[in-house]
């Protein structure tokens, strides 16, 4: 992981990847505009695989009330919503 660093998004991982996950609408946006024919990965909201929480954006808590905690407890149950997908999806 150490060697793992930040990169702008590519048409090419479309192909690459299963899943893409964004944060918000705008940036979501974005990755789609990139979006190849044929592609093997489908983009979506993180939040999207949330059961706690109604809303579809994460919010950036450097511009906002939420606070970082509010932001780690999204992430966390979305990233369980989203392993509990992939466990069902893929039968393991």
């Amino acid at each position: 992981m150490s060697n793992l660093r930040a990169r702008r998004f590519l048409s090419g991982d479309f192909v690459e990847f299963d899943y893409l996950l964004a944060m918000d609408k705008a940036n979501l946006a974005d990755m789609l505009a990139l979006k190849p024919d044929n592609p093997r990965a489908q983009a979506d909201l993180l939040l999207s695989y949330s059961d706690k929480f109604g809303q579809q954006e994460i919010p950036d808590p450097y511009f906002g009330d939420n606070g970082f905690e509010l932001v780690f407890d999204m992430i966390d149950d979305a990233a369980r919503g989203l392993l509990d997908h992939i466990r069902r999806q893929h039968k393991v």
